[in-house]
């Protein structure tokens, strides 16, 4: 399949799309992407010509007027092939993993759309210069001049500011790049930052040789994770053992406090049944010395 002669260009307007409508051209031939002004989406001309055609019907928007076509001339391509560069994400060729796909050819086919597609900074200066949409731009000493002035600015710190202007060329001379770089400042910050470092090194160092000439002091080991982790483990073990022997105490006095108690009601019915055995043997032996007199009387 053939890639669209727009892939990867998207614009707004004909002869692509009706007025203030978005347009957006895929990888194949046949794919176009259109946006309305009030965010709608289509993918192919015909739903747009279908949605278009029912909201003349409802008294919305107008169908497209018969004049209107959907071509691509070479003037629109001369003049319009640098809306919008997005070559990037367009793949074209066969899709990848397909039959025949080459990873290398396929590079080979987006470098070169690329590099046809491409226009030359000084090219795109001396079209808007023809134009009239190029104005020589303002000194950047102005610029911080009047922001000083405005208030914007407390001070104008010229050591930091460079401008990179080359009056022989077009290209640095309209499309100037200013780069502010504070030199003085880093170099400050870096010295106050080392200087913060030193301290604390120096501070730790004390520390560590008062506490170690301290008579008391006594090194700690690096700890053995397998160790560690050993004797975290004994101490969850006797943890439970523990829980485990509290529970078996409590069983065992609450069986000790049972037996008590039935060995008291055991003894309490023991020291009823002596002092019944001590009645019974005061009632005998008066029994006994009644008969021995009532004998003796006959």
């Amino acid at each position: 399949m053939d890639p669209h002669p727009l892939a990867g260009k998207c614009g707004t307007g004909p002869p692509i799309a009706p007025e203030h409508w978005r347009w957006r051209a895929g990888t194949r031939s046949q794919d176009m992407y259109f946006t309305s002004p009030s965010g709608l989406r289509f993918r192919s001309r015909k739903s747009l010509n279908e949605y278009l055609a029912e909201e003349a019907m409802t008294g919305g928007d107008p169908p497209l007027p018969s004049s209107f076509q959907w071509r691509v001339t070479e003037e629109f391509l001369a003049d319009n092939h640098v809306i919008c560069e997005d070559v990037e994400s367009q793949r074209g060729g066969t899709p990848e993993g397909g039959p025949g796909y080459s990873r290398r050819r396929s590079h080979k086919k987006k470098k070169e759309a690329q590099r046809r597609k491409r226009i030359k900074v000084t090219e795109l200066i001396s079209k808007a210069k023809k134009k009239g949409h190029v104005r020589a731009p303002a000194k950047v000493m102005d610029i911080v001049e009047e922001q000083v002035r405005l208030g914007k600015k407390k001070k104008a710190n010229l050591s930091v500011v460079k401008v990179l202007e080359d009056e022989s060329s077009v290209e640095s001379r309209d499309m100037r790049v200013v780069r502010v770089r504070a030199k003085e400042q880093r170099k400050l910050t870096m010295a106050k930052v080392m200087e913060k470092a030193s301290e604390i090194s120096e501070g730790r160092t004390a520390a560590k040789t008062k506490v170690r000439k301290d008579p008391d002091y006594v090194p700690t080991k690096r700890l053995n994770p397998q160790k560690t982790k050993a004797q975290i483990v004994k101490k969850l073990h006797d943890f439970k053992s523990s829980i485990v022997l509290k529970q078996d105490e409590r069983e065992l006095s609450n069986i000790h406090s049972s037996m008590t108690t039935l060995l008291n009601a055991v003894r309490v019915r023991r020291q009823a049944l002596e002092a019944a055995e001590m009645k019974l043997i005061g009632l005998l032996t008066e029994s006994q010395k009644k008969l021995g007199e009532i004998g003796e009387i006959g």
